[in-house]
């Protein structure tokens, strides 16, 4: 079932005069209790049932164009080997010793 069609369920039992419990019960767990009080309380306040969209950017579609572009961009990638990587790992370590070293020669 479509959380349409649940939140339509609701809304007819809700104005029916069921409670959000007992409309918990009758959809077997399907939703949240907290879900049906929410429900039933967005009934009280506008008479319908209205959820927002959440507030970030909209979703990109899964079109060719967006997949060619990921293509490329994962293919204009350059490896780096792991034995580079710790070569630079390595220097910077010795850079910023030796740095360490002349700051507290000069500062004595």
């Amino acid at each position: 079932m479509k959380s349409k069609d649940l939140q339509n369920i609701v809304l007819s039992k809700y104005q029916n005069g069921d409670t959000p419990t007992k409309n918990f019960r009758d959809l077997n767990g399907g939703i949240g209790l907290r879900t049906v009080k929410r429900w039933c309380q967005m009934i009280l306040q506008s008479g319908s049932i209205t959820l927002s969209s959440p507030p970030s950017c909209p979703r990109l579609t899964r079109t060719k164009g967006n997949i060619r572009k990921v293509k490329i961009v994962y293919a204009e990638k350059k490896s780096i080997s792991s034995k580079t990587v710790n070569g630079a790992r390595y220097f910077r370590k010795k850079c910023s010793a030796n740095i360490e070293k002349r700051f507290r020669a000069t500062s004595l």
